[in-house]
């Protein structure tokens, strides 16, 4: 009996002891076993939501998306576009022709314009058409025929672009040199005005054509690069409609350009992208 006491009391004082800690750090052993978490009142971590990347438009979409904010006022515009016999022709799958197109196209780039906005129209084939922004008797005298185009001066110039149709016998000649000579003359001529005597403005001439130069006059492309650096306050943006980037002609237009401001536009909605985007300051 003695024994078994003795047994029983020693029992007891091993299982006493198995409970009690060897060291301080042994409760932490515990905590790096997967029955504990690794802090029961702390909140779950938040995944961070993963923002999309936001949608840079393409060049020509953020050009034509701020147009309107950069013309401002200071900019003066020759828009000169080619009516040669060629732009008679008809893109492919389009209903209209190329001058049909461009005239539908420039009369929406016409409609978004700043009514402060001055703005001027030729034409060319063999030879250049000055057409006025508005009627002749409302225009102011000694500014040539560059002139705001807000109010019905907007609607006259529309009016005016929805005239314009290929000039008969001179249309078989695109004299694209001498047109493009005879505008940058115009903009160092006593006929051009700007807003306010010693004002620095914008002189931007847009060109359109469809073909190349028929050499029909004296002026060619030489003439042409020396005028551009005697006259380096001249911007000039070229853009070749229905032609195709390989065509040497689009060479052409580029090597015209300022700094390369050169583009190509195959249909109407093309076109109007393209010519927003030159009409930006």
């Amino acid at each position: 009996m003695p024994f078994r006491f003795f047994l029983l009391f020693f029992a007891v004082i091993l299982v006493s002891i198995s409970h009690v800690p060897l060291f301080k750090g042994s409760t932490v052993v515990l905590a790096q076993t997967e029955f504990f978490s690794e802090d029961p009142e702390a909140p779950p971590p938040q995944e961070t939501p993963q923002q999309p990347p936001p949608q840079v438009p393409s060049p020509v979409e953020r050009e034509v998306v701020e147009v309107e904010s950069q013309f401002e006022p200071g900019a003066d515009v020759l828009f000169l576009m080619d009516v040669s016999g060629s732009m008679q022709a008809y893109l492919l799958d389009q209903k209209m022709n190329k001058l049909e197109s461009a005239k539908a196209a420039l009369s929406n780039v016409v409609q978004k314009m700043r009514d402060s906005a001055r703005f001027q129209l030729w034409t060319f084939s063999a030879t250049v058409t000055q057409h006025p922004g508005s009627s002749a008797k409302e225009r102011p005298k000694n500014r040539g025929t560059f002139e705001s185009i807000g109010g019905q001066a907007k609607q006259d110039l529309l009016d005016v672009i929805r005239k314009i149709e290929i000039p008969g016998e001179l249309a078989s000649v695109t004299n694209l040199y001498a047109a493009i000579l005879q505008a940058m003359q115009y903009f160092q001529s006593h006929a051009y005005k700007p807003v306010k005597s010693g004002t620095a403005v914008d002189k931007i001439i847009v060109v359109l054509s469809d073909g190349k130069d028929d050499q029909v006059s004296p002026v060619n492309m030489g003439s042409i690069l020396i005028a551009k650096d005697e006259f380096p306050d001249i911007q000039i943006r070229t853009i070749g409609f229905g032609i195709e980037k390989d065509d040497p002609f689009h060479r052409v237009l580029c090597t015209l350009a300022t700094k390369n401001r050169c583009a190509l536009a195959k249909d109407a909605k093309e076109l109007q992208k393209v010519v927003s985007s030159f009409l930006s300051s």
